[in-house]
């Protein structure tokens, strides 16, 4: 406390002892270093921001449905701190790392002066990743843990921007209303055969041809109708012995949903050819400034159209804990809290600025945190049971509003997709691709690539490492001889890239494939956003998010840690694997329900519940 104040005063005394007849060339130069700084530290906070913002809030407003509101509440602020604590305790390991691998260079260390040191230790950081912090605590099971559970959420994440574009395709075409004729007289209730997204009663009375009463869906607490028969409630009447009743259905005039899905999807191949994305910068900003404006624009509708009258009975329908479907929603926030496998690329672009991570961590936490929130909380409040998985279809289709903010999300998603499908294809081209792999050239293919000189390159150095590396492993595997264990783990893999033997042709073939993947699944999953989002996180994001920072924490402490630390560490992890476990019960119970539906309402492109 001392020491602060001591620092405050001196600043303070600083500013006070200015020189009163500086230049102006020196005012120049303070106020351009002033204003550098001030870019240098939006830049960064804009980066760490954009790691974890994105299209997940739409689907909010329904997975407060799922928990309940207050539950819903606890669990972002929960999640929230957890995921802060977990992301500072990977980059703890990291540096950890980055002591242990200097001190494995002691005698290269102790030549050095103080500069080469920190331009080594730079060096190191900036090219660790998740994995090879994996690596490093619990050997090559840590790389492929980090790989694999990377790859299913990644992947889940493009599985849902298609399902999210193909749903958001649909409220571009317009509406047509169908009606049907009972041919009866007026009564309390009646079984309707469609999906439907609105429902009118219009009673007549067929001698006058006069309406005598009329209502919508809308003025009822009702859920969207999830199953081919539904109870549709019908209001009592003036008796009249020649009324009926007209039912007047709006329905989407869009085509099948896998028609829609095809729109983006060449577009989508054709940036998943991208060898480098490092063009796609500009791209990635662009999106999130549109995810961004659309979330604005979707809490500033919300909040002009929650009704005093309603709330009361929205409120108790929803209600303040709903434990049942509880999991659904750990899943699924825990999902749209993803974003720790780019943490320690940023925290390591930012150099001199290293020490604002933390708190620029911390604020990029609380926004997150009060977006998906308040977005999550308004939904629920104004539509309440009626809400959408996905809360953009239920704004009014033709308002010039709606068509503005489902624009700008379709285009941030499309944009955002080539950034979230590359990691899956480096791992994917990894597993089939390098030497030694089902579709990669053979050691002895590069060995006489080498005789020929083929890898003189960076490229070919590189694959030659990884060849003698993994030749080396093969060997050692066959020893019984543990005692090196340790010591292995500290030599990283070499980050090498595909082999120049293997065709372009059959790369591009690879990447179009797992494209067409995720648009297939999209279409079978298309009224399952929010479910998918749960399964995704449930599987991937949990264990990335929570149990690995805690495992690897623990082995690379291993005898330094406090007792509290440890039982801290093994309690986060619990934590993670319960949770997900749980989470991921519950959501395919809920998918297998979701799937016990007719045919009719699989295949209409309004139906989602």
């Amino acid at each position: 406390m001392s020491s602060s104040h001591h620092e405050y005063n001196t600043f303070s005394d600083k500013e006070q002892l200015l020189p009163p007849d500086l230049s102006d060339v020196e005012v120049a130069n303070a106020d351009k270093k002033k204003s550098s700084k001030m870019v240098r530290n939006l830049s960064d906070f804009a980066n760490v921001f954009k790691a974890f913002v994105g299209s997940g809030y739409t689907g909010m407003p329904y997975g407060f449905l799922k928990s309940g509101l207050l539950l819903g509440v606890l669990c972002i602020v929960i999640v929230a701190f957890i995921t802060n604590h977990c992301c500072n305790m990977i980059l703890a390991c990291k540096r950890r790392v980055t002591t242990l691998l200097m001190e494995r260079e002691k005698s290269t260390v102790e030549t050095m002066n103080e500069v080469d040191y920190n331009k080594r230790v730079d060096e190191i950081e900036k090219n660790l990743s998740y994995g090879d912090i994996g690596h490093v605590a619990i050997g090559h099971v840590g790389t492929k843990l980090v790989n694999v559970f990377v790859l299913i959420t990644q992947f889940g994440f493009c599985v849902l921007y298609f399902i999210f574009m193909g749903n958001i395709t649909t409220t571009f075409f317009p509406m047509k209303y169908v009606t049907t004729w009972d041919g009866g007289n007026v009564s309390d209730q009646h079984q309707f055969e469609l999906p439907v997204e609105q429902l009118s009663f219009v009673v007549r009375d067929l001698a006058t041809n006069t309406t005598i009463h009329s209502i919508s869906t809308t003025d009822y607490n009702m859920t969207t109708p999830s199953t081919l028969d539904t109870t549709i409630p019908v209001p009592h009447v003036p008796t009249v012995n020649s009324s009926t009743i007209d039912f007047w259905v709006r329905q989407s005039t869009a085509p099948f949903f896998g028609l829609l899905v095809l729109i983006p999807l060449p577009v989508l191949i054709l940036t998943a050819f991208m060898r480098d994305l490092r063009h796609m910068g500009s791209v990635s900003i662009l999106a999130n400034m549109t995810l961004l404006s659309g979330f604005f624009i979707v809490v500033s509708y919300l909040a002009t159209d929650i009704h005093a009258d309603h709330m009361a009975a929205i409120y108790a329908a929803v209600g303040l804990a709903n434990w049942k479907t509880f999991p659904v929603f750990f899943g699924q926030i825990t999902g749209a809290f993803e974003g720790i496998g780019t943490v320690i690329p940023i925290e390591s672009s930012m150099r001199e600025n290293r020490h604002k991570f933390p708190p620029f961590l911390l604020v990029t936490l609380m926004l997150i945190a009060m977006i998906l929130g308040s977005i999550g909380v308004l939904g629920c409040l104004v539509y309440g049971q009626h809400v959408n998985q996905i809360i953009l279809k239920n704004l009014p289709p033709t308002s010039v509003l709606t068509i503005i903010v489902n624009a700008l999300l379709f285009i941030g998603v499309l944009f955002t997709y080539p950034l979230q499908i590359f990691p899956v294809i480096e791992i994917v081209e990894e597993m089939l691709f390098l030497p030694g792999k089902i579709f990669g050239p053979s050691f002895a293919e590069m060995a006489f690539a080498e005789a020929n000189n083929q890898t003189n390159t960076e490229e070919g150095k590189n694959l030659l490492s990884y060849v003698a590396s993994t030749v080396n492993d093969n060997e050692d595997a066959l020893k019984d001889d543990d005692n090196d264990e340790e010591e292995d783990n500290m030599v990283l893999p070499v980050a090498a890239s595909i082999p120049q033997q293997v065709a372009a042709w059959k790369r591009n073939v690879l990447r179009a494939f797992l494209v067409v993947i995720t648009a297939g699944l999209a279409i079978v999953f298309k009224d399952a956003f929010v479910y998918i989002t749960a399964f995704t996180g449930a599987i991937g994001s949990a264990m990335l998010a929570y149990v690995l920072p805690c495992l690897f924490h623990l082995k690379l402490h291993k005898g330094t840690l406090s007792t509290r630390i440890i039982v801290k560490d093994i309690a986060l992890m619990t934590f993670g694997i319960v949770g997900a476990v749980v989470s991921l019960t519950v959501v395919i119970l809920e998918l297998v329900d979701s799937f016990k539906v007719s045919p009719h309402n699989s295949d209409d492109p309004t139906y989602m519940n």
